[in-house]
């Protein structure tokens, strides 16, 4: 009798020792395949400034999802940006956050035609912000929670740079001869 209430016990014990993983989700073999494995901010995230005014309106926050095969890809889900100053020389460069987190969904398809950039194969996001400044570097941060349960993340510093003011042209087209170009003075 004494043996059988040792073996349960060791049954317990072993039970929950076990390396148990719940079967994962339902998920279609082609979202599988092609669904979003990785996400990160792209370089080209960036302090911004819409309307033309010298001192900057926010941030363009760049996305960018890969699949299994290297390849970016379209996500559905919800993202949520952070912004922080930047503390240089620390383990975890991200300072006091300087604006409330923005929430960005990817959900319909009307969220995703206003996001998607065909060309660059990445989302874009106008993050709104009036305290950022050109000349100062940022720590921006995204995590991404998809419809299926994964959840990415990722993280970039930036530092604000005022765009290059517009450099007039040189030259000039011929109107005696279309195509033809002639210096200016």
């Amino acid at each position: 009798m004494r043996w059988a209430g040792g073996l349960t016990v060791l049954l317990f014990v072993l039970a929950g020792c076990s390396n148990y993983e719940p079967p994962p989700p339902d998920v279609p073999a082609h979202e599988r395949l092609f669904g979003p494995v990785s996400m990160q901010l792209d370089s080209f995230s960036k302090v911004e400034s819409w309307n033309g005014l010298p001192a900057p309106d926010g941030i363009e926050a760049v996305l960018e999802f890969d699949d299994r095969f290297g390849d970016r890809t379209k996500a559905a889900g919800h993202v949520l940006f952070e912004l922080y100053e930047y503390r240089i020389g620390w383990p975890d460069p991200r300072g006091p956050r300087l604006v409330n987190p923005w929430s960005a969904p990817l959900t319909t398809i009307e969220q995703q035609k206003a996001h998607w950039d065909r060309a660059s194969g990445a989302y874009s996001f106008r993050l709104a912000c009036d305290n950022v400044q050109w000349n100062h570097y940022y720590v921006l941060s995204a995590v991404f929670d998809s419809d299926d349960g994964q959840r990415f993340f990722s993280q970039i510093v930036m530092q604000g740079q005022a765009p290059e003011k517009s450099v007039e042209p040189t030259t000039t087209e011929s109107a005696a001869e279309p195509g033809r170009r002639i210096p200016q003075p």
